[in-house]
């Protein structure tokens, strides 16, 4: 497997407050176990990924229906929670 640096990959590296040393020291276990113990953005499942689409494989059209429908779930689950 090739070893990517996370900080290699962002555009905006030496912004925020990341420590990319201590980043760089973990290990792909730990990492991964820090992304599934994260409530906001878990990792992506087998299932998610057999659904993946690149943003650029959608028209216009259908990515203004897909955000019009993300947006109008996130507001129904905020009226629930609230």
């Amino acid at each position: 497997m090739k070893s990517i640096k996370l900080k290699d990959v962002m555009k905006c590296e030496g912004e925020g407050e990341t420590d990319w040393e201590a980043l760089d020291k973990l290990t792909d276990e730990e990492l991964i176990a820090r992304a599934k113990a994260d409530p906001d953005c878990p990792p992506l499942t087998d299932e998610n990924m057999k659904n993946f689409r690149l943003a650029s494989e959608f028209s216009h059209e259908e990515l203004k229906k897909i955000a019009l429908e993300n947006k109008e779930k996130r507001d129904k689950e905020e009226n629930k929670d609230g």
